[in-house]
């Protein structure tokens, strides 16, 4: 088994609100998040807007820092790292964001996009760092004839590779992928995606893949976290997750994804309501309001990731073991019932 290569232990970020009085107070963005990923393989999460999901990037990036809990990457607590160090650490770990334009300088062209991170970090010499602009280029199927043009002269997918080829440049063992394909046409994302994939292969890269569509998630990734309000909610390998999903939620969404197939109904479970005011969070299960199982104890108590299977977790009271006996036909069995 690969190594591990980021660890997120009970990470959590509170944000101090100001403007309207009832808008003042503390909002908690991510809460008590656990998961780690291994070296070549690849993560997705998952979730509405406003789960946390960008947020659970930037505490990743480093860009801001947690209100508790801890980072590790590749054996390094990121808390406890100087500014010098936290940059040879931002080398080994790169982003692609989902809005490519806006992560551009309007007024540098390609090559002074692919250019900047060699200077930043000072990579290579002078002479060599155009041949790196050169592989990275030919890693996502770019001519050379783009480095003269400014980025909003390009297509959606080619300022995409060109996004990828920025974040491949300096070699890192880490990518987070922050809604890489949303902005593009669906042909578009396919060749994208398979992009990233291929990239994976012959660099052995580990992905963070964010995104709304679960269809991307189960093509791309390996494992995938479910993030709701701030929490995961079920943890797992993507297939056995999309196979029989241990959480409410969860099986909403995978319900959601159409098919082709006219004897099955489209929305067997249809998630309730409106997402919930992300200022003033439900007490109890934050999904309570929303699942059409709820029990009178999940408006008071709020489940912790509960693990079966042993590398299988959902954070669903179900899974209690004081009401798994009378549990709905979608709740496995786990072991130490």
């Amino acid at each position: 088994m690969s190594e591990i290569l980021l660890q997120v232990r009970d990470v959590s970020k509170d944000f101090v609100l100001g403007g309207l009085p009832w808008r003042r107070g503390t909002l908690a963005a991510v809460e008590h998040v656990n998961f780690e990923i291994r070296a070549g393989r690849t993560l997705g999460i998952v979730g509405e807007s406003g789960s946390g999901k960008s947020t659970l990037c930037r505490l990743v990036l480093g860009l801001i820092a947690p209100s508790s809990g801890e980072i590790w990457f590749n054996g390094q607590l990121l808390s406890a790292l100087s500014t010098k160090e936290m940059r040879g650490v931002r080398r080994q770990m790169q982003a692609v964001f989902q809005n490519a334009s806006a992560s551009f300088n309007p007024r540098q062209t390609v090559r002074d996009v692919l250019l900047t991170p060699l200077e930043v970090h000072d990579v290579g010499t002078r002479d060599s760092r155009f041949d790196m602009i050169e592989q990275s280029l030919e890693h996502v199927g770019l001519d050379l004839e783009i480095l003269g043009r400014a980025p909003h002269s390009l297509s959606g997918g080619q300022r995409q590779r060109v996004a990828i080829a920025r974040a491949i440049i300096l070699r890192p063992s880490l990518v987070i992928a922050d809604e890489p394909t949303s902005a593009l046409d669906v042909s578009v994302q396919a060749k994208i995606l398979n992009l990233l994939k291929q990239i994976q292969r012959e660099m052995g890269l580990a992905y963070l893949f964010v995104s709304h569509n679960l269809g991307v998630i189960r093509y791309v990734c390996d494992d995938v976290a479910v993030m709701y309000l701030g929490r995961i909610v079920e943890t797992g390998p993507t297939e056995q997750v999309f196979a029989s999903p241990q959480h409410p939620y969860t099986q909403a969404l995978v319900e959601a994804i159409p098919h082709t197939d006219p004897r099955k109904p489209q929305f067997n479970l249809p998630i309730l309501g409106e997402l919930p005011n992300i200022y003033q969070k439900p007490t109890g299960c934050y999904f309570h309001g929303r699942c059409p199982y709820a029990l009178s104890a999940c408006t008071e108590e709020q489940p912790s990731l509960y693990n079966f299977w042993g590398h299988r977790s959902a954070a669903c009271l179900w899974h209690d073991k004081r009401f798994i006996s009378r549990a709905p036909k979608w709740v496995s069995d786990f072991e130490g019932t």
